[in-house]
């Protein structure tokens, strides 16, 4: 019984050991890369289009909003001077594309970089507004 015990315990102090060395030798830190093969379907971030001279696509129909089965996801407000505000909130998407699909005027689409994750949850909203 303590056999087995006494050998978990000396695998437990090996692994701890082997972390602790990764984490104070800065060499180690160096060989180890991240590599995402990211596919063709792959949704990141939404991102709202523009034109050549920067002004959104979207004309404020809402139908985004519509199909997105998250509620308050996607929020659409008309500023003062006739231009519109988008804003989205990445931490409640779910990448289903409904918005990107439905979308008329095709302002909406992903991108292929991720999503990373942030302390405040206020962070991850994203904010395009029209020029």
């Amino acid at each position: 019984m303590y056999k087995n015990l006494f050998k978990n315990i000396i695998k437990i102090i090996k692994s701890l050991l082997t972390v602790l060395r990764f984490m104070f030798d800065k060499n180690q830190k160096s060989k180890i890369k991240f590599q995402i093969n990211k596919s063709e379907k792959y949704k990141g971030k939404l991102i709202h289009k523009t034109d050549s001279n920067g002004k959104l696509l979207c004309d404020g129909c809402g139908l985004c909003q519509k199909v997105c089965p998250n509620v308050n996801l996607i929020k659409i407000k008309k500023t003062d001077d006739s231009g519109l505000t988008f804003e989205y909130n990445s931490g409640q998407c779910i990448f289903c594309g409904n918005c990107v699909e439905y979308c008329p005027q095709q302002a909406i689409g992903f991108s292929k970089e991720t999503v990373d994750a942030q302390e405040y949850r206020d962070d991850l909203i994203m904010e395009y507004e029209d020029k």
